[in-house]
């Protein structure tokens, strides 16, 4: 079947592309949405991102003890790298690392994956830049250079792999990243507020759960420290930083995850097999990826709590997303374009013999 045209795409895009122009378009990690967002709307009320992790804070800061977090942290883990391989520091659970992740598993570079929990990866990400950016994903080069920000991740990728160039054809390029950063902000950040929202305020075990499947695949030391730690301090801190302490932001979150399926199943109505184009596009990548902290597709679920530590709710949601068009399409594209069990070990050196 013929793919829809780029004028079909863009009037999709319409209503979602004049919210952008007043919110602003910042992806980052370690960048705040844009203060000039009227109070009303979501992408004001849900930020996208934390704000910047400082090298002091790491080192000073209350939540990090005082630097001994960093200390212990120095002494019993090493950074996981292999030479003539790109180096991806990661946090695992996130769908940005996903995206950045699937995009590099398709293009078949070799690279090592080094990751770690919320937080504690900005013991990682500093160092590696100078103290000039905290935010993961984090793409480091053989040849130095050093890329953050999923997007920029995925551009680099597909401007010098041709086994990723389809990611983004010529004739849509405009509109598939315009699409890249409403998914961000309108399924990325409500996704995350809510969920934490709805598990960090629950019982303690449910927490300590959460802190558990955040550390796994990072080194031994965070395996151990992190689960107790997220309990006791870094699951209210980030319970404050995402503004999901407050019950009426999940409340707005949730409905704009579902309306944004909507919106996306809407694209869907014509039996399209792909958002844009007739081919697997990074606006399917982008998309998909930013399903599965809601959704939980097989080739993840190594790396998301136990169902019987999970909120009813969040179980229902699962499901009620799961039978709708948006939420078909990203099962069908992890089936069809995405390996099974991605998520796996970091190669390289990471720990020292104390903790095994």
């Amino acid at each position: 079947r013929p793919g829809p045209s780029s004028k079909s795409c863009m009037q999709h895009l319409g209503r979602n592309l004049r919210m952008m122009a007043r919110v602003g378009t910042s992806h980052s990690w370690g960048r705040g949405m844009s203060s000039s967002a009227p109070s009303d709307d979501i992408s004001s009320r849900v930020p996208e991102n934390y704000k910047p992790t400082k090298m002091e804070m790491i080192e000073k800061g209350p939540m990090m003890m005082g630097g001994a977090i960093g200390m212990m942290l120095r002494s019993f883990s090493q950074p996981g790298t292999i030479k003539d391989h790109a180096r991806l520091i990661s946090i695992g659970l996130s769908p940005f690392c996903e995206k950045a992740r699937w995009a590099l598993d398709l293009s078949g570079i070799p690279y090592t994956e080094d990751s770690h929990p919320p937080f504690l990866s900005a013991y990682y990400t500093l160092p590696a830049t100078k103290g000039e950016s905290s935010q993961v994903p984090m793409l480091i080069l053989p040849s130095g250079e050093i890329l953050w920000d999923s997007h920029k991740i995925l551009g680099f990728l597909a401007t010098n792999h041709d086994s990723v160039r389809h990611l983004y054809p010529p004739s849509l390029h405009q509109p598939i990243s315009a699409f890249e950063h409403l998914v961000h902000q309108r399924l990325g950040a409500p996704a995350r507020l809510f969920m934490y929202n709805r598990l960090l305020k629950g019982p303690p075990q449910t927490a300590y759960g959460l802190g558990r499947v955040l550390s796994r695949h990072s080194s031994k030391v965070e395996e151990f420290l992190y689960p107790p730690l997220f309990s006791a301090f870094i699951g209210k801190g980030i319970l404050s930083v995402t503004k999901a302490r407050r019950d009426e932001n999940a409340k707005l979150a949730l409905n704009e995850i579902r309306l944004f399926y909507e919106e996306v199943s809407s694209m869907l109505s014509d039996g399209r097999p792909f958002l844009f184009g007739d081919s697997f596009t990074a606006a399917d990548l982008t998309f998909s990826a930013h399903t599965t902290l809601l959704q939980t597709p097989q080739n993840l679920d190594g790396m998301s709590l136990e169902d019987d530590l999970m909120p009813r709710e969040l179980l229902d949601l699962r499901q009620e997303l799961l039978a709708t068009r948006a939420g078909n399409h990203a099962t069908t594209m992890y089936k069809e374009h995405r390996a099974r069990d991605v998520i796996h070990p970091v190669s390289g050196p990471r720990d020292k013999s104390l903790f095994g």
